[in-house]
């Protein structure tokens, strides 16, 4: 899967970009949550879609060892790496190769 990196950042080394997931403005009660705690939540975000991945990430030789593509929902750990604002206004956050902990698979109907 191959989706657009509409940041204008791009990951040098071992670094990752990650395209948080957006807080919505109301919890599924209907209640309206205001902007400071929707920010709040938005930097404790552990999980996104990996965006760009820079030139040297995951270039270490592991035999079986699992490589996230761009495209995948990834896991990462909460504050991890730091947040930076993409040219198109979205929220990014990048982060070392190391630090991420899990691709999310989609469910399927078996």
């Amino acid at each position: 899967m191959n989706i657009e990196n509409a940041s204008g950042i791009i990951p040098l080394e071992y670094y990752v970009l990650i395209r948080l997931d957006t807080v919505e403005e109301k919890t599924s009660g209907k209640i309206w949550l205001p902007e400071t705690t929707r920010e709040q939540m938005q930097q404790a975000q552990t999980a996104g879609c990996l965006v760009a991945i820079g030139p040297l990430a995951f270039a270490y030789d592991v035999e079986n060892s699992v490589i996230p593509e761009v495209g995948q929902r990834v896991v990462f750990p909460k504050y991890g790496g730091f947040v930076v604002k993409g040219r198109d206004g979205v929220e990014y956050r990048l982060l070392k190769d190391g630090d991420l902990a899990a691709i999310l698979t989609e469910k399927t109907n078996s």
